[in-house]
């Protein structure tokens, strides 16, 4: 009889397991699906720009490639000039090669310079940082790219600036690699468009060898020269000039350290006095006009929201960022008065006997037990201030007011940003939210927990 009994738990334990699976699968697909838009961003974000406009497009990114060029003056009789020489050819060779294969996932340039087989001169550039320079900084609007262009200007001081090199004559450790590799037939063409004397193309030094390297820790690399582009486009602002895309980081750490001083101060303190300091009528007529002001589209209130600001002359400073923090969202207000209430009245009463004042049994009392719902108020306060938009484009559309996602708005309307770059500065904002969730995730369960328990 027992062993009946047995094979029947059995059975009704294993018939469960079909369940499971079918669990398992569906959750793995649906994050899958949610996190693809933020994968497919990363992977353009690294991406050439020509690359793409690729058709049919291709989920993953191409490899990023390393190009090595060595070039040999053993021949050469320059004198003193050699270390001019070599710059101007790895400038021009960087840039040639840039523009002409920048659809065929080329990383980085490297440019070596050998005399008697002893390397004395190593200059290397990633590719995003040749193309900040052909899109916004020292070759921008130049059509011809032939070598008087790229060398013989005043352009090329400026490019040569932001590029690094080495140069010793009595030789530097820096070695090209041994191996000869022709990643996609690539060798040939990039040897013919250098010394393509037709288009005013050509080299001093003799190339002796290209090689190519698959290298996808170019690909992290392209995200640091994200950071640069913006000093490029605001060159007359002194503060993006010095902190770049952490001056709009700035504004919006403050809109945020002070949306999550107000509202959860404010809304505790509202939420508190409804659910313990006014009779059961009066809080249940209040929180139905908080609740009430919930049905109000915001679109109806910014214009009048504007003139006060204008009144006021809080307009195009932080004062309109911040102001509109002051009144208390309902939605945080009912969430704080449902914990309240469901805190046990013999508590507070016994604090009471102890003498304990309204404001000590708020602070000391409440508070600290509500730990949980105040963590998911705080990221719920944290995200709305971090993706607030419409706002701030009407109120402080300024340069140096703008947070983030105003920032983005204005680089992607820029006419000379391209589809990686905004990709890749989208992205950039996207992760901290994503930090801030993984962070606060722990208290979330624990709000949601405790959100079913009465009593």
């Amino acid at each position: 009889m027992k062993r009946i009994k047995s094979r029947k738990k059995f059975r009704a334990v294993g018939s469960s397991r079909p369940l499971t699976i079918v669990s398992y699968v569906f959750t793995i697909g649906s994050i899958l699906l949610i996190l693809f838009p933020l994968f497919l961003m990363g992977s353009y974000a690294v991406r050439d720009a020509a690359a793409i406009n690729k058709f049919p497009p291709d989920i993953l990114p191409e490899c990023t490639k390393s190009v090595e060029i060595v070039l040999d003056y053993s021949d050469l009789d320059t004198g003193e000039n050699l270390e001019d020489i070599m710059r101007a050819d790895g400038i021009f060779a960087m840039y040639a090669l840039s523009t002409e294969f920048n659809d065929n996932a080329v990383g980085e340039i490297k440019v070596y310079g050998q005399v008697d087989c002893k390397t004395v001169f190593y200059q290397r550039q990633h590719n995003t940082a040749l193309q900040v320079q052909l899109d916004y900084g020292a070759y921008r609007n130049v059509s011809k790219f032939d070598r008087e262009t790229l060398v013989n200007s005043q352009r090329y001081e400026q490019a040569l600036e932001v590029t690094e090199y080495e140069f010793d004559l009595n030789g530097i450790d820096r070695k090209p690699k041994a191996d000869n590799k022709d990643l996609d037939g690539l060798i040939s063409p990039m040897t013919a468009h250098l010394t393509d004397e037709s288009n005013g193309f050509y080299l001093d030094g003799a190339i002796s060898n290209i090689s190519l390297h698959k290298n996808p820790l170019l690909m992290v690399e392209t995200f640091k020269y994200y950071f640069d582009i913006v000093k490029y486009m605001y060159p007359n602002e002194a503060n993006i000039q010095k902190y770049s895309l952490f001056a709009f980081l700035f504004n919006t750490l403050i809109v945020m350290g002070w949306a999550v001083l107000t509202q959860i101060g404010l809304c505790s303190i509202t939420a508190y006095s409804l659910s313990r300091l006014f009779s059961r009528r009066m809080s249940k007529i209040l929180m139905m006009f908080f609740l009430i002001t919930m049905m109000i589209p915001f679109m109806c209130i910014v214009l009048p929201q504007m003139i006060m600001m204008k009144g006021i002359d809080s307009l195009n400073n932080y004062r309109a960022m911040l102001l509109p923090y002051l009144y208390p969202s309902a939605f945080y207000i009912f969430l704080f008065k449902g914990f309240f209430d469901q805190l046990p009245q013999d508590l507070l009463d016994a604090a009471r006997i102890d003498g304990a004042s309204q404001f000590y049994t708020f602070t000391r009392i409440c508070m600290p037990l509500s730990k949980s719902i105040t963590a998911l108020l705080v990221l719920n306060v944290l995200v709305s201030a971090w993706n607030d938009f419409y706002w701030y484009l009407r109120a402080a559309n300024r340069t140096t007011l703008w947070t983030i996602n105003l920032a983005l708005y204005n680089i992607s309307n820029n006419p000379m940003s391209k589809t990686n770059v905004t990709m890749g500065i989208a992205f950039l904002t996207i992760l901290p939210v994503i930090l801030l969730t993984i962070v606060f995730q722990r208290q979330i369960k624990e709000s949601v927990i405790s959100a079913g328990i009465k009593g």
